[in-house]
């Protein structure tokens, strides 16, 4: 079996929040959405040719406990770190400095508005790994 690609989902609280945040802050292009009585509960996104996001409402059909969904990181290879934290300074994220980790990367990393981890790194050497 060869897989092509993943496309993560996030069940998320608020599916136009997300919305929101996925294409002004980051840039996302929405992709689809379907909406139930006028209200978003899910959504696809795409950044890239590489990068595709989901995200559904948590509340639609579903008994997982919320602590289940935080256990999420997603982590993104932009072709600079700093071109990515300059614009999320500028939508009025706060981040932080970014951090050289011990296995190499520079990275950033900030949470969407549900608490989700996104980490955007790129080669120490400044080439995407």
């Amino acid at each position: 079996m060869k897989l092509q690609s993943m496309v993560p989902m996030l069940a998320v609280e608020d599916v136009s929040r997300s919305i929101q945040f996925y294409t002004q802050t980051l840039g996302f292009q929405l992709m689809g959405l379907l909406e139930n009585g006028g209200k978003p509960f899910w959504a696809r996104f795409k950044a890239s040719e590489d990068i595709e996001l989901m995200v559904t409402n948590r509340h639609v059909g579903d008994n997982r406990s919320e602590a289940e969904f935080r256990d999420v990181i997603l982590y993104f290879y932009p072709e600079s770190v700093e071109q990515v934290r300059t614009r999320l300074i500028e939508s009025g994220l706060v981040v932080g400095k970014t951090l050289v980790t011990f296995y190499g990367m520079n990275e950033i990393r900030i949470s969407d508005p549900d608490g989700y981890e996104l980490c955007f790194g790129e080669s120490a050497e400044g080439q995407p790994a």
